[in-house]
């Protein structure tokens, strides 16, 4: 069990955001978190959302990318491939 307000974040790209999200009982609350190899030297860190995913989970993984010094983050729904810079709008 854990917080209402926690955060899953998962670092998988063989699984599905979308269908992690649905095994869940807060799917709005789950978002992926890839982070480009080498992890401890790429500033790179890609998010993906689902389509229920909530803006303000999106922007709270953002700014822990930020903190972890991944300043050129990018996010994409798990629907779609294109991808934006951290700092602008979805």
């Amino acid at each position: 069990m854990v917080r209402e307000d926690a955060i899953l974040a998962t670092n998988t790209s063989s699984l599905s955001v979308t269908e992690i999200s649905v095994a869940t009982v807060r799917p709005r609350r789950v978002v992926g978190m890839h982070f480009f190899n080498p992890a401890p030297v790429q500033e790179f860190v890609e998010v993906i959302k689902t389509v229920v995913t909530e803006p303000d989970v999106v922007e709270d993984v953002l700014a822990l990318a930020r903190k972890l010094a991944r300043c050129r983050s990018s996010r994409r729904t798990a629907r779609a491939s294109s991808r934006t810079r951290c700092c602008s709008a979805i």
